[in-house]
């Protein structure tokens, strides 16, 4: 089971337009990189991060979708900003995943923490 839900993507993004299977296709591949992340690298991280990082990869799955939707046609500026709000999301989750493994002291949380609201903030104005 996803521990972020389709209902939950949707409000985050607005797309409630999208099918859920492709809704939920997006938070499958976002966890599958997260588990790749963790295992890789050997990692014990909260549910709770895990899920907060799973919310910005799959806020970027459906960037990267709407990267591709054929409505963006011809309009570089647009495909633009959606790949570089996508990039940002997953340098964001990666970083949450990495830095809360790496660091156990409450220091390392609080920057961690105070990075993951600044780029929410950018995502949703």
């Amino acid at each position: 089971m996803s521990s972020l839900s389709i209902s939950e993507l949707s409000l985050q993004t607005g797309k409630a337009t999208y099918d859920p299977t492709i809704l939920q296709e997006i938070i499958d591949q976002a966890e599958r990189e997260i588990t790749g992340w963790i295992t890789s690298y050997g990692l014990t991280v909260a549910s709770g991060t895990i899920k907060a990082a799973s919310s910005l990869l799959s806020k970027a799955g459906v960037y990267e979708r709407m990267h591709f939707d054929t409505s963006l046609t011809g309009d570089s500026l647009k495909y633009q900003k959606l790949s570089d709000k996508s990039k940002e999301l997953r340098l964001a989750a990666r970083d949450l995943i990495l830095g809360i493994g790496f660091g156990s002291s409450s220091s390392t949380s609080t920057v961690v923490s105070s990075n993951v609201k600044h780029y929410v903030i950018q995502v949703n104005p």
